[in-house]
């Protein structure tokens, strides 16, 4: 079971709820320039898959910004052993677990939704990537909780543009999901679904988005920073907010995801 802490939550903010993140990612784990208004995760608590937010909708900035926070040291680092993962592949209808996923190939975990405007507008750069390096890794999108859903619409800070979908309450829901995304993105990513209590999401502090790289030896040879300003498949991807993190250097990486695969393969030939 596992911990966590995180960081800021969503695009498009009005000027009060940037504030707040400014004011809840400062010191500590994520850290900006101001006091913090929540407290620091305890990395003694971590890891765990079940948090008081599992299995719930996501209704406001101030919930999301808690749940990043909270689930900060659940993330598995960069060179650390992959924790377990459970997901639910539509294809052969059953769950499949991290080993039987494991091959000659890296595995790429994107972790996202539909409702995530932050994972929306990076698609391109997600395809990008795929296409670049699909035939050396295994690409695998992880479908997890909504990051913003119709239920939870109309708070501070909510984008005002779509993405906008329902928040699932069936697994077939969320594959759904997963298939608007990749047809609306032109993407053909193998999908594999969370569990409805958000247990990936939870351990693997994957909500609301994010990527991790795994080599056949289960070693996460990629970590990383937390979504959704930490989110970075390529360069030109970068959020604003990135270099205002703490970089963390010890437990994620720096670079973007392409970056990372580009030197790897060049190394591994």
């Amino acid at each position: 079971m596992a911990k966590g802490e995180a960081t800021g939550y969503g695009q498009g903010m009005n000027r009060v709820d940037s504030f707040l993140v400014k004011v809840a990612l400062t010191a500590g784990a994520m850290g900006l320039a101001c006091a913090p208004a929540y407290a620091d995760p305890d990395p003694d608590a971590a890891p765990f898959s079940r948090d008081e937010n599992s299995g719930k909708t996501v209704m406001s900035h101030d919930d999301g910004y808690r749940i990043i926070l909270s689930r900060f040291y659940n993330a598995p680092v960069k060179n650390s052993k992959a924790p377990e993962l459970t997901l639910f592949d539509p294809v052969a209808g059953k769950e499949v677990e991290l080993e039987s996923l494991l091959g000659e190939k890296p595995v790429v975990l994107v972790f996202g939704s539909y409702g995530c405007d932050t994972f929306y507008k990076a698609g391109g750069a997600v395809k990008r990537c795929a296409e670049k390096f699909g035939d050396q890794a295994e690409f695998i999108f992880v479908y997890v909780r909504e990051a913003h859903s119709i239920e939870s619409r109309g708070g501070p800070g909510d984008p005002a543009e779509p993405p906008v979908i329902s928040e699932p309450k069936t697994i077939a829901e969320r594959v759904a999901g997963a298939a608007k995304f990749q047809q609306e993105q032109n993407l053909n990513l193998r999908v594999l679904v969370d569990s409805l209590d958000d247990r990936a999401a939870t351990r693997w502090a994957g909500w609301p988005v994010r990527m991790f790289v795994i080599d056949a030896n289960r070693t996460v040879v990629y970590a990383g920073k937390p979504g959704p300003w930490g989110f970075l498949p390529t360069p030109d991807a970068k959020d604003p907010r990135f270099d205002e993190m703490r970089p963390h250097e010890d437990r994620f990486n720096q670079e973007s995801l392409y970056e990372f695969l580009e030197a790897y393969f060049r190394e591994e030939s």
